[in-house]
């Protein structure tokens, strides 16, 4: 067997065996992998909260979010994100919402912007966060498992608790052309 048929077998033992421990699934890609692969505008099309069990639900940001996720050349990013649907105020603008209408706005709403690098090897992408809508993701690293095949780009966030579980959020991307 050829080294490459060998790194094939490999590669879907890990595949399954991942699977079966309901872990997200492996970061390999079926396009050649630079740096440069990920520079573009990339839209939204599915955000999904995955439980151990593999069960996946769009609770955070509905069915059919809409945003769009930025990276350039010069190692720049900018994501934004937008619930479906979209909370909406009961009266023209954003001085004569409620609290709670502007509470509901801004659950609705996901946003950051900084640099980024990429490690090609672990198949990951690092946020370097320099503004957010959440104050408390100023000035943090986060860190995403990348799948790239074709026009799909895949990003995965490492494991958080919720309701008592370990979950993570898997956003599927598709390049704008």
């Amino acid at each position: 067997m050829k080294a490459s048929g060998a790194l094939s077998v490999v590669l879907l033992q890990l595949s399954i065996t991942m699977a079966a421990a309901q872990l997200p699934a492996p970061v390999v890609s079926s396009v050649a992998l630079s740096k440069d692969a990920l520079i573009g505008t990339w839209q939204i099309v599915t955000v999904e909260t995955v439980s151990p069990n593999g069960e996946a639900h769009t609770k955070w940001l509905g069915v059919r979010p809409t945003g769009w996720i930025i990276y350039n050349s010069s190692a720049h990013m900018s994501v934004q994100l937008m619930r479906d649907p979209r909370p909406l105020f009961a009266m023209p603008g954003y001085r004569n919402a409620t609290e709670r209408e502007k509470a509901a706005a801004l659950d609705g709403y996901y946003a950051y912007f900084g640099t980024f690098d990429v490690d090609l090897e672990a198949r990951t992408v690092t946020h370097h966060v320099l503004g957010s809508l959440r104050p408390h993701e100023v000035g943090r690293k986060l860190t995403r498992q990348f799948r790239l095949e074709g026009d799909r780009l895949t990003l995965t966030t490492p494991q958080f608790d919720e309701e008592g579980e370990k979950r993570f959020n898997r956003l599927v991307w598709e390049r704008v052309k």
